[in-house]
């Protein structure tokens, strides 16, 4: 008898295709959650329209702040200076000394931004008789900026006649944008494995 009136009742609210709302008595659409949901499916409709450049260019990002002020900033990802969540860059450092740069400064401000070096290679062939070493590509902190620093350790250009060149492709976060953890030392003990004590992400 219960599941007989259960199919009833599903059956005219299906009829009757009722908006429903959670936390709200008013609800502006068919769902509405007034407050934090968690779904362990897509409840978003499937087969959406191809979002146009001419739409995307209608969108902006936002951004609170978590301090007292709560303030909200703007961010036009469309506009190149603006800032977005990140950004891409690619350098291409062009004669350097051999395969060799000790260190380039990019004048990018390291008390606001995060660098991270995300992958370089170096255009000509390097050798040195039988010796073989992966490229050494590196970023880090001088004089509150950032500095890069590339080589082929023990290497050097053959000097084909290219012209030579690193080519460095670095992401860079706003820190307003990226959680910071400071250094984690660890004594591994004089051991080639080790399992980390505490974990910074869950």
């Amino acid at each position: 008898m219960n599941k007989f009136l259960l199919l009833i009742v599903y059956f005219l609210v299906s009829y009757v295709n009722a908006q429903v709302g959670i936390n709200t008595d008013n609800p502006r659409g068919v769902l509405e959650v007034n407050g934090d949901v968690i779904a362990d499916e897509y409840i978003f409709p499937k087969n959406l329209e191809k979002v146009t450049q001419e739409t995307k260019d209608l969108y902006y990002l936002l951004v609170q702040n978590q301090d007292e002020n709560k303030n909200i900033k703007l961010l036009d990802i469309k506009d190149s200076k603006s800032p977005g969540i990140a950004a891409l860059v690619t350098l291409r450092l062009e004669d350097p000394n051999g395969d060799w740069i000790e260190s380039f400064n990019t004048n990018i401000d390291a008390t606001e931004y995060a660098l991270v070096v995300l992958s370089g290679y170096y255009s000509n062939n390097v050798g040195s008789g039988q010796n073989n070493a992966l490229p050494g590509i590196g970023a880090f902190v001088k004089d509150n900026k950032w500095f890069i620093n590339a080589d082929y350790p023990s290497l050097n250009d053959k000097g084909n006649g290219a012209k030579r060149a690193w080519i460095i492709q670095c992401s860079i976060y706003h820190k307003n944008f990226v959680k910071l953890f400071p250094q984690q030392n660890i004594d591994m003990e004089n051991k080639g494995s080790k399992t980390a004590s505490s974990v910074l992400v869950k």
